[in-house]
């Protein structure tokens, strides 16, 4: 057959398709029941059984499996879904060239058998039955074409065929062909004041609650945190905030979507007050956000979602990562494993993850050093990074990389105060509980707490090139030690090491603490460490809890009225309260952002470069020094550092080892 090429227009392309040769098309559907059976049918115009479907008139192919459905089988109104596989076979199969293409079919509900109406010319019968039992009935090729169908409904691609084979493909094509699961991603939002986001969408989550996390799925060229960020601009207008950590990783089974859902939960924010205002909805899909305490936000979403929040919320708090499937934790999951599924794990459950599973489960505790300094008159150096509180100059033990206590304090020393010396004795190990933290359930991991003797940090050291503040610090340090105050107010004069306690008053200098009260203080200490005769080294577990109280005792006396009338050192009771807000003052300003003042930065940097450090555990941030007397340990440090502080003090003036402690006391039994 001859066919010119067509003229130009319309008309003349109409007339060119008219007479076209073309190959046969065919539309068949893929239909299962509410137990997941395949539809087939027993056609009486050829041998063996088949897809219901037919061929494709002058029409669309979707078009013609709706009417072929309607006229067959007396299915009305269903919904042909996607295109599930394409194959084409040669003119020599059935002497013209023939495409056939499946389609996965949703009717509205699916039909029972005898409510089919079939077309008895064409059909002889009907049946649902397994996908094993009907790849055994349907022939060849007909019977590749639906095993690539069938595979194709448990992914998102189209299988490409010929004659029932897959087309050979190159690697990239490959991969995209293959079955996988569905990945979203979901944001844990937080603000300041510990609430958490709940989207309100515009669509049902299940159950008929709008009510979820932020975010959605994850495109196939980006990662799930980048999936997370796109769909925070997206949903929520807001670009530029950062996406934290994983939090959790929830698998759901393929029977909820028709495909595997992982869906991974990163934290976001805490926001800011300006983060919250600037919320928007840009693209409609979320109507409106509310901000609740976790036990609110339980409340109000649907199950499997406030399971995510919840171990999430558990996770953060642990510094951990919640494995979850269907929102339930797992074995190996390092949070919220409930006890009742975790005792045949620790008792050597079978399996041979069962090993991994028991120490994945178990619960976890940080490990970290502190070193307790003193200054020539007795006081207790405090650091500070960033807005952080003081406390005793302590890191994080690097456990990972197989670093012990004693060289995590040493490198306290050398990257905090230039100090590269080995610490000396331990003076205790403190157990410092987790708090709770979030939700019900959520905690912060435990900590251990090894706290070893720094010595008493000279003047010299302090203004030491290799001081972490820099030389700039040098004289402050020695004024504020012998009580002048003298460069305290030096303008241009960055204060990374300040003296609480010591005043400054139009020009002059008020000190809390003159010469013959240090001493004093400085006896009391000592004195602990000598009730009833006992000896330093020989001092029971009785005379040990007399002691600390003795030094608490020294602490609380030095600045309050004594008992026997003995008047406060600082005077009345309007100094008092001058000195405690001179305190606050000192705490407010002192260190972080002065270490790094106009004079102070270059030598700064100079020590950096001199020592090879680059900052507390490779941070840029300054560190400021605080040099604090014991009266006013408790205006600077939570309780609990400050009662560890008295006690480490004890075991250093007694020489009697290291005491055990819990939250900074002594543990009993």
């Amino acid at each position: 057959m001859t066919v010119t090429q067509p003229t130009a227009g319309a008309a003349g392309l109409s007339e060119y398709l008219a007479v076209h040769p073309a190959p046969v098309m065919a539309a068949d559907a893929l239909i299962r029941d509410g137990s997941g059976r395949v539809l087939i049918v027993d056609p009486s115009y050829k041998e063996g059984w088949d897809l219901p479907g037919g061929m494709v008139d002058d029409e669309e192919p979707v078009a013609a499996l709706e009417r072929e459905l309607r006229e067959e089988l007396g299915i009305r109104g269903a919904r042909v879904g996607r295109l599930l596989a394409v194959d084409s076979m040669p003119k020599e199969v059935y002497g013209r060239a023939h495409v056939a293409c499946v389609y996965a079919v949703h009717p509205r509900r699916p039909p029972a058998l005898e409510e089919l109406v079939l077309q008895r010319e064409e059909l002889l019968a009907a049946e649902y039955v397994t996908e094993r039992e009907a790849l055994r009935r349907l022939p060849e090729p007909l019977r590749r074409r639906v095993r690539a169908a069938l595979r194709a409904s448990l992914g998102s691609h189209t299988a490409q065929l010929r004659q029932g084979r897959p087309v050979p493909v190159d690697l990239k094509d490959h991969y995209a062909l293959l079955p996988s699961p569905m990945m979203a991603a979901a944001a844990l939002i937080t603000d300041t004041r510990g609430r958490v986001l709940v989207a309100e969408h515009s669509y049902d989550h299940g159950g008929g609650s709008p009510f979820g996390l932020p975010g959605g799925m994850v495109h196939a060229q980006e990662s799930p945190r980048r999936g997370a960020a796109r769909e925070l601009a997206e949903e929520l207008g807001l670009t530029g905030v950062p996406v934290g950590r994983l939090v959790a990783v929830d698998s759901t089974p393929a029977r909820t979507y028709g495909r595997a859902l992982d869906v991974h939960v990163f934290t976001v924010g805490p926001l800011t007050d300006d983060q919250v205002a600037a919320i928007g909805f840009p693209d409609g899909e979320i109507l409106a956000v509310h901000w609740l305490a976790p036990e609110e936000a339980l409340a109000v979403l649907p199950a499997q979602i406030g399971n995510r929040l919840r171990y999430g919320l558990r996770a953060l708090a642990a510094g951990t990562v919640a494995h979850l499937e269907g929102g339930l934790p797992q074995p190996g999951s390092a949070v919220g494993l409930p006890p009742a599924r975790r005792a045949p794990l620790e008792e050597g459950g079978a399996g041979p993850a069962a090993a991994a599973d028991r120490l994945a489960t178990r619960a976890k505790a940080l490990t970290t050093v502190a070193v307790l300094l003193t200054d020539p008159a007795g006081r207790v150096v405090l650091a500070r990074e960033g807005e952080s509180g003081w406390s005793l100059p302590s890191a994080p033990v690097a456990g990972d990389t197989g670093e012990t206590p004693r060289p995590a304090a040493r490198r306290v020393l050398r990257e905090r105060l230039g100090r590269d010396v080995p610490p000396g004795a331990l003076l205790a190990v403190d157990w410092v509980p987790g708090a709770a933290s979030g939700c019900e359930g959520a905690r912060v991991l435990p900590e251990t707490l090894h706290v070893y003797d720094g010595g008493v940090l000279l003047e010299a050291e302090a203004a030491a090139d290799g001081a972490w503040a820099g030389a700039a610090v040098g004289r402050e340090w020695a004024d504020a030690a012998a009580g002048t105050g003298g460069a305290a107010g030096t303008a241009g004069t960055a204060s990374a090491i300040g003296a609480i306690g010591t005043a400054e008053t139009e020009g002059t200098t008020e000190s809390c603490a003159p010469g013959a009260t240090r001493a004093a203080e400085a006896d009391r200490v000592r004195g602990a460490c000598d009730v009833a005769g006992t000896t330093d080294a020989g001092a029971p577990g009785a005379t040990r809890t007399a002691d600390t109280a003795r030094v608490t005792s020294a602490g609380d006396a030095a600045g309050t009225a004594d008992a026997e009338g003995t008047t406060d050192s600082c005077a009345p009771e309007a100094t008092r309260t001058a000195d405690t807000a001179r305190v606050t003052g000192a705490v407010d300003t002192s260190g972080v952002d002065g270490a790094v003042g106009t004079e102070a930065a270059p030598h700064a940097g100079a020590a950096a470069e001199a020592t090879g450090a680059g900052g507390p555990r490779g941070g840029s941030g300054a560190v400021g020094l605080l040099a604090v007397p014991l009266e006013r340990l408790e205006t600077v440090l939570p309780a609990a550092d400050a009662a560890r502080v008295r006690e480490c003090l004890v075991v250093r003036e007694c020489g009697t080892g290291a005491v055990e402690l819990v939250a900074g006391r002594p543990a009993r039994g």
